[in-house]
């Protein structure tokens, strides 16, 4: 395959992906129908490109038609475009658009990668794909074991969580530093608390009396006298990244970083 072929595989192959999981949500023949109407739309692809194909792609394409034509298992279909995938960035590990990866593929799909090709990514592409898988919440809802077994990697350049301006406003942050978590009573009682964290009061005040997170609340009518907003003054040694987007101020705070 041409660079180009391969960073347009690396695209599609996640909207293949995503689209095969979709299907549990709107049924083969609702896919079935977009799939041909994509087919059909042949004026969008260049002149070098096929036509009446709904992915470039050969092989995605075939396997994600067969899958619908056929009604597979997404299991089936998830794990044989899997194969092809870790193959093709096993055979492109030394030419990998990393950065078009990370950009292209949904955070569920990049816990994947990392798990499959821990070793052919440098260390600065590891921390900036946990980063990202941690700030747009896929990681950040997991167990804490599966979060620390993440955040604890002992590779270097774990500052390439964050960008460049993030790691600039933590490197300015001062020794002490005071931080908001809104959260459960019960955790609050527990004292086992997880580790995103706010610089911001009315952050955590928001995440406490007005955030409804589906995975535990049973409805929208939100209980708030069950939430409250703890508030702790800590060593920024204890702090191991801030992260700006959202205009959340989030940072992750880790008490046994000063152990």
């Amino acid at each position: 395959m041409t660079e180009y072929e391969i960073k347009r595989a690396m695209v599609e192959y996640d909207v293949a992906i995503t689209s095969i999981r979709q299907t549990r949500l709107f049924g083969y023949e609702s896919q079935l129908a977009e799939f041909n109407y994509w087919c059909a739309k042949t004026d969008r692809h260049k002149e070098t490109d096929k036509n009446g194909v709904r992915f470039q792609t050969d092989f995605i394409n075939e396997t994600y038609k067969d899958f619908l034509v056929e009604q597979r298992t997404e299991s089936y279909s998830l794990n044989k475009l899997k194969s092809w995938y870790d193959e093709l960035l096993t055979k492109s590990k030394d030419t990998i658009d990393w950065d078009m990866i990370i950009a292209a593929t949904e955070p569920n799909n990049l816990h994947d990668i990392i798990k499959t090709h821990y070793h052919n990514m440098p260390d600065e592409v590891y921390w900036e794909i946990v980063g990202h898988c941690y700030t747009m919440s896929n990681l950040a809802h997991t167990d804490m074991e599966i979060i620390l077994s993440y955040i604890n990697d002992s590779r270097p350049k774990k500052e390439y969580m964050m960008d460049e301006d993030e790691r600039e406003f933590f490197n300015n942050l001062p020794d002490e530093v005071t931080i908001y978590r809104g959260c459960s009573k019960k955790e609050i009682e527990s004292g086992n608390y997880r580790i995103s964290w706010t610089l911001d009061k009315k952050v955590a005040e928001f995440f406490a009396y007005e955030y409804i997170n589906l995975n535990f609340e049973k409805s929208f009518e939100k209980d708030k006298s069950k939430f409250d907003v703890v508030e702790k003054t800590v060593n920024k040694s204890e702090l191991l990244a801030y992260f700006g987007g959202r205009n959340e101020s989030e940072v992750l705070y880790l008490p046994s970083l000063n152990k």
